[in-house]
């Protein structure tokens, strides 16, 4: 019932309550792959609509790792361990 309400806020336009309501379902049940879909489809219309560049880059990646899975490389490489 949250996905149909949610998709129904999505064709809204109302992307801030659809993330709000979907990260709840996405945390209950990870392996719910129509909650991930539209939680990252609402991520990406929010990372569109950003005006700051660092929002847009949280929001974008959050769609990915959504859609993807985290990346497994990258990370910083550090003079020393301090």
């Amino acid at each position: 019932a949250i996905i149909a309400k949610a998709k129904a806020d999505f064709d809204k336009g109302d992307y801030r309550w659809v993330a709000e309501a979907l990260k709840h379902v996405v945390f209950a049940e990870p392996d719910n792959k129509n909650a991930k879909e539209l939680l990252a489809d609402a991520y990406e219309q929010m990372g569109y609509q950003a005006e700051s560049g660092p929002w847009r880059g949280v929001y974008l990646q959050g769609a990915f790792e959504l859609r993807n899975g985290v990346p497994a490389a990258g990370g910083l490489n550090a003079a020393s361990p301090d």
